[in-house]
């Protein structure tokens, strides 16, 4: 199937998804508690107007009813019980009325996410139902897996055996776990309103959902600066600062108080800080699916007898190993492009080395020019490096340069790891480095950039060149220092 193949009708920043803010608009002159009106931009002009920011996280996890009053001084102020289905069901109506007209008739789908609890599972699905007519609901997390496999052509299922693959899908609101299981035909298995599979062979394994995502992110990192009861634009602003840093558009960004007092400034390590606490939070949910996958490998003799080789040469004798039976962890939501997201995930949930296949939604082919890994005594140590044959007038033409190769290179240097005896090895902060056609004084200008200030810019000739030498000499000489007291014994 072609990219072009779909055409997100709803987009935000030419994103294909759309907001899940919304507001109320309610009349102050009127006692009615269940009169308001919702809208998807804030109305301009109204007397009386409350932000919700994010629907979808009520739904799944907020209480049924939330009361707003207009003004708290008055007594007999009036107010409006907001009931949260009714909102929500608003909310997807309003949704499905930007859709254009000529698109409205054709065939609609809906994604389920992972919810444990059954009776929220069917109030989120029956709403669905009632706002869009005649939508179709599919479950989300087969939906992550199917992209893979069918789109992106990267998820490889090896037949004969039952696959597994944990689904990881962190939003702004919700961070959604969930464990499927394959046929041994290398179909993905569906669900079915009770949780069992349609062919009976094993039982399904059903997800779950937490609200520590991207707007528990924003609320620590308010905290972190000394906002502790920060308003909603404080948030915004720690958002976007969060996405410019996470995406490498800026190595660090400044946040200031509503006053213009400085609270602090955010940057990767701050965010991976963060990112450590997220992923705290987040075993416990793991160690659910854990629970439940081990049970459905050993819930019936057949189970059993099914499983039992696969088990043994993995070692898993009970739910606390059950990890090593998971083959590839598929990434998906905002959230996890955080700064050591991957590696924060690999560390806590498989804490003893194992290291399934790690996918992610939108994430472009990895497949830098140079791969160098060093083994020493002392250390392992992976390097990066990627070629350009571009002049310097076609190349990096944004104004920040973020479309070059030292931007390229930096995000290769975070993403591939190196599997050596059961340990991960992922690329030195400074193993990162560009090839670009000599002289060297034509790239001057793409060293120190900003978010990939650390990779060493290469100019080699065909004759030879001291200075290229003379800079890999010392970007070795950085990742392993006894490459350089080796060279100097030599050299000595």
């Amino acid at each position: 199937m072609e990219g072009n193949a779909f055409r997100f009708l709803l987009q935000e920043g030419n994103q294909p998804f759309f907001s899940s803010q919304c507001y109320i608009e309610a009349d102050p002159k009127i006692q009615n508690r269940k009169q308001w009106k919702l809208h998807l931009d804030r109305p301009e002009g109204a007397p009386w107007v409350f932000e919700i920011d994010d629907i979808k996280a009520w739904m799944l996890h907020g209480k049924p009813v939330r009361q707003i009053i207009y003004d708290r001084s008055d007594p007999k102020t009036p107010f409006r019980d907001l009931d949260r289905d009714a909102i929500f069901r608003e909310y997807l109506r309003h949704l499905f009325e930007r859709i254009p007209a000529e698109y409205r008739g054709r065939r609609k789908y809906a994604l389920m996410p992972s919810i444990s609890d059954d009776e929220s599972r069917t109030r989120y699905r029956e709403s669905i139902e009632a706002a869009i007519p005649e939508v179709t609901v599919l479950p989300e997390p087969e939906m992550v897996a199917e992209y893979f496999r069918l789109l992106k052509h990267s998820l490889e299922l090896e037949p004969g055996r039952n696959n597994v693959i944990l689904v990881v899908d962190t939003g702004a609101s919700t961070a959604n776990m969930t464990l499927i299981v394959t046929r041994r035909d290398r179909t993905i298995v569906d669900v079915d309103a009770t949780g069992a599979q349609r062919d009976l062979r094993l039982r399904a394994l059903r997800g779950d959902s937490a609200g520590n995502a991207g707007h528990w992110v924003d609320l620590r990192l308010a905290k972190l600066l000394g906002a502790e009861h920060p308003d909603a634009a404080i948030l915004r602003t720690i958002e976007q600062a969060k996405v410019e840093v996470s995406l490498s558009k800026a190595e660090s960004v400044a946040i200031a108080s509503p006053g213009g007092a400085l609270l602090g400034t955010i940057d990767r390590a701050l965010l991976e800080s963060v990112t450590d606490e997220l992923w705290s939070e987040l075993q416990p949910l793991f160690e659910k699916l854990c629970e439940r996958l081990y049970e459905n490998q050993t819930s019936s003799e057949d189970a059993k007898r099914k499983s039992e080789e696969r088990r043994s040469s993995l070692r898993v004798t009970g739910p606390s190993d059950a990890h090593r039976l998971i083959d590839t962890v598929l990434l998906a939501g905002g959230t996890s492009l955080l700064p050591g997201f991957q590696e924060k995930m690999l560390a806590s949930i498989f804490p003893d080395g194992h290291r399934p296949k790690v996918l992610r939604v939108g994430e472009a082919r990895c497949s830098p020019d140079y791969l160098i890994r060093i083994t020493t005594p002392a250390q392992k140590a992976l390097i990066v490096g990627d070629a350009c044959l571009a002049s310097p007038k076609h190349h990096g033409k944004k104004q920040d340069k973020s479309d070059s190769k030292p931007h390229t290179v930096e995000k290769y240097r975070r993403t591939i790891g190196w599997s050596a005896e059961g340990e991960m090895i992922g690329c030195h902060p400074l193993g990162g480095f560009a090839l670009f056609p000599p002289p060297i004084e034509e790239w001057i200008g793409f060293e120190g950039l900003p978010a990939a200030s650390d990779c060493a810019i290469l100019c080699p000739h065909p004759g030879g060149n001291s200075d290229a030498g003379y800079r890999l000499e010392q970007l070795l000489a950085r990742v392993v220092p006894e490459l350089e007291d080796a060279t100097d014994r030599v050299t000595g």
